[in-house]
């Protein structure tokens, strides 16, 4: 893998295609290495190989990849004033996630004044079929979509709470449906409770979700009704700037 990483690293140095045995003299590889790695990387989309030349340069996957970047940054400096606001209000953590395959990521945090908090980061990958952030995120999705997210999640039971199969899972994004928004109570970690909430583009495909990170003592049937009202009037106001900005 580094070695791949090695080839990609000295393309975005270069201006010029470059060769196989140009590459390994570079980098000090093997030429047959050299050749290996390249052709996985073409056959990834990484690079592409001049067919008059033979030799090679980025490929469109790279700017993929830097579009994807641009997005996750752009919807960052979108949330983010919002997250703030929410944190203030209900005294608690926000994130903003996306989905990745079978996980959901935290791109953004607006941290609340508790001392007892979860130890949520900024890149945190968590399985979806755990937490209220990843079965929101399923929720929302196109059910041809979600059946396909389904088909590889591996139902890795963290806690006793954590849902063990797809049965379970898919009456759990039912009931998120219709209520809204999707609550998790110790399914990743003990003691942790979570709202989240979705975020959808113009043509109304889930872009992220907001979550409100809090504890079972502190998200109770007295404090739900509060955090439920916040967390739907923040992603109703984000959603009216998305639909603007996210029309492909």
């Amino acid at each position: 893998m580094k070695k791949a990483l090695d080839i990609l690293d000295l393309f975005a140095k270069s201006d010029q295609e470059l060769g196989v045995t140009e590459i390994a003299n570079h980098l000090e590889f093997h030429k047959s290495t050299t050749h290996a790695l390249l052709a996985a990387l073409k056959d990834s989309g990484y690079v592409i190989v001049n067919p008059r030349t033979k030799k090679y340069s980025l490929g469109f996957k790279v700017l993929e990849l830097a579009d994807h970047i641009a997005f996750q940054q752009d919807l960052r400096e979108l949330c983010l004033p919002v997250m703030g606001e929410l944190a203030a209000e209900i005294q608690e953590d926000i994130s903003l996630s996306i989905r990745s395959e079978t996980s959901r990521i935290c791109i953004a945090i607006a941290r609340g004044p508790q001392h007892v908090r979860l130890n949520i980061t900024l890149g945190m990958s968590v399985p979806v079929h755990c937490g209220a952030a990843g079965k929101c995120l399923l929720a929302f999705m196109e059910k041809n979509a979600v059946q396909q997210v389904l088909d590889k999640v591996e139902f890795i039971r963290f806690t006793p709470q954590s849902i063990s199969n797809k049965k379970q899972l898919v009456a759990e994004l039912s009931k998120i449906r219709k209520q809204g928004y999707a609550e998790s109570r110790e399914e990743f970690f003990n003691d942790a409770a979570a709202l989240a909430f979705p975020l959808f583009a113009a043509d109304g495909r889930i872009l992220a979700v907001y979550s409100i990170h809090s504890t079972v003592n502190r998200l109770t049937d007295a404090s739900r009704p509060r955090f439920v009202a916040a967390g739907m009037n923040s992603a109703a106001r984000t959603n009216a700037v998305l639909k603007s900005f996210y029309q492909y």
